[in-house]
């Protein structure tokens, strides 16, 4: 390690095709059809970008169930959003709808 706390010989952080190519090369030999590698390639990605997508604050989610909501960059809570008072509740407090930037789903 040079002065810093970072080390040199830190490698740059993949893209998600990049990490999808790799996971699909990654497959026990013969397993992936030439016809089929895009394809696995790009559901790989589609299920990356549907488990990460952030919907927007006039967007509700279903059964009060807990969500991510983000209020400003950086700052994250888990609430749940309850359509009678119109509130997002969490552990901390509650916000109005429109003190949100956005939430996303938990998937477990």
């Amino acid at each position: 390690m040079g002065a810093g706390l970072i080390p040199e010989n830190r490698t740059k952080m993949k893209t998600i095709e990049e990490r999808a190519r790799e996971w699909v090369d990654s497959q026990p030999a013969g397993s992936v059809h030439p016809y089929n590698r895009q394809a696995m390639i790009d559901a790989y990605i589609a299920a990356y970008e549907e488990l990460t997508r952030w919907n927007g604050q006039n967007t509700i989610p279903d059964d009060d169930k807990p969500v991510i909501i983000c209020t400003s960059p950086g700052i994250y809570y888990i609430a749940a959003y309850d359509k009678q008072f119109n509130y997002w509740f969490t552990g901390n407090g509650s916000f109005y709808r429109h003190e949100i930037i956005g939430w996303r789903e938990i998937h477990e």
